[in-house]
């Protein structure tokens, strides 16, 4: 279903909310692959479905379905965010669908020209994989090795000589296109039987609820502002041959937000708010937790002071930190989850920090919500900070 917002000027962009089951199987790959490649990775904390969760998912997928899909993508140790990375390519196969479900995804998949997959899947239809002319990446898929060593190269330049993407590339080259097509048919299939359709109804309710509260805002708000919104905090900015923006929600990556291209699509897949999610109202709010662990953190304040003074790239806070760019990415990463920066991608494929100064001044009245302290009864006949009876004793 498309959905044109009519009470704003009229753009050349538009927005479509897409609820699909195919999309969070892919991305359950990503999320439960971190299990098996970064055991003691800081980014399986920091999802919100937690690490004993996602163990357990890890736990129902048969060793050799794990060797099925680490021989796709590199062998063992590749699960992941290059492989998730590779995977979301293939969303284009989910919109082409005749439906967003995983069986009619597997048949578009199977029923696909093996080259037309193997091109998706390393690339060739998202502009930031094109480090190389495309003729030389359709060369490279058809088993040119002079074409191949070329876009490797490329992808070194662009993304480092040992980055774990290029070796996935690297290695998806190496099968051939029939190889790929068939393996990886068969992969997701098995992953769909023995792990999806196990959590399935864990998440389709969530996404569901997700779906129709972002269809809503998409009614009523702008592009812009819906895109703000839907990712926490991350700004769209206009780019040349992009006609429609895809904003697909996922239960299992929360906090994460990944982006990625098909053809003249931009494709968002966002995590579903916390007021998509049935929480027990004993425990802290969600977005109060991340707030805090945000500000809880010598590195993120002194990102955050330097923030406020004006925009900061990624590059100008790996110098500030003195520290890898991974790490002042992921410091970054936390920010943006907890409301307090905004995101803008910028050409040169940096990143742009600025001030989201609207939450800074709630997340007091966030923690004395949770308390169920009125600020203007404190220190009124009694301990500054009583807590207001509620009844219960």
């Amino acid at each position: 279903m498309r959905v044109l917002n009519l009470s704003q000027p009229p753009t050349s962009v538009h927005v479509e909310v897409v609820y699909s089951a195919a999309a969070e199987m892919l991305m359950s790959i990503l999320a439960i692959g971190h299990v098996s490649a970064t055991p003691l990775g800081e980014d399986i904390k920091s999802y919100d479905l937690g690490r004993e969760r996602l163990e357990s998912l890890r736990r129902l997928a048969s060793d050799d379905l794990l060797e099925d899909l680490e021989r796709l993508f590199g062998g063992p140790g590749t699960l992941g965010e290059s492989c998730g990375k590779l995977l979301s390519n293939l969303f284009g196969f989910v919109l082409d669908a005749e439906s967003r479900d995983v069986a009619a995804f597997l048949r578009r998949l199977e029923a696909a020209d093996a080259t037309d997959v193997t091109l998706a899947l390393v690339g060739y239809y998202t502009r930031s994989y094109r480090v190389v002319a495309s003729d030389v990446i359709r060369n490279a898929v058809k088993g040119d090795d002079e074409a191949r060593r070329e876009f490797i190269e490329g992808a070194r330049v662009r993304w480092g000589q040992e980055d774990d993407l290029v070796q996935a590339l690297d290695h998806v080259l190496s099968l051939g296109p029939e190889a790929v097509h068939k393996g990886l048919v068969r992969a997701l299939r098995r992953w769909d039987e023995e792990v999806f359709s196990r959590y399935a109804d864990e998440a389709l309710p969530v996404l569901e609820r997700d779906y129709k509260a972002k269809l809503k805002m998409a009614q009523e708000q702008s592009l812009e502002r819906t895109i703000e919104l839907a990712t926490n905090g991350i700004q769209f900015t206009p780019e040349t041959g992009i006609g429609r923006v895809v904003l697909t929600p996922t239960y299992i990556l929360k906090p994460w937000v990944l982006i990625t291209e098909y053809r003249e699509i931009g494709i968002y897949i966002y995590p579903v708010a916390d007021e998509s999610l049935e929480v027990d109202a004993s425990l802290p709010p969600p977005q109060l937790v991340k707030l805090y662990k945000a500000l809880g953190d010598a590195s993120r304040l002194r990102l955050l002071q330097r923030i406020a003074t004006g925009p900061m790239t990624l590059k100008e806070a790996t110098e500030l930190l003195a520290s890898a760019k991974s790490t002042a990415y992921h410091h970054l990463a936390i920010l943006r989850q907890a409301g307090l920066v905004w995101v803008r991608e910028e050409a040169n494929e940096d990143r742009t920090y600025t001030l989201r100064d609207d939450l800074i001044p709630q997340a007091s009245e966030l923690l004395q919500g949770y308390l169920r302290i009125q600020p203007a009864q404190r220190g009124l006949g009694g301990v500054p900070g009583d807590r207001v009876a509620d009844g219960s004793g």
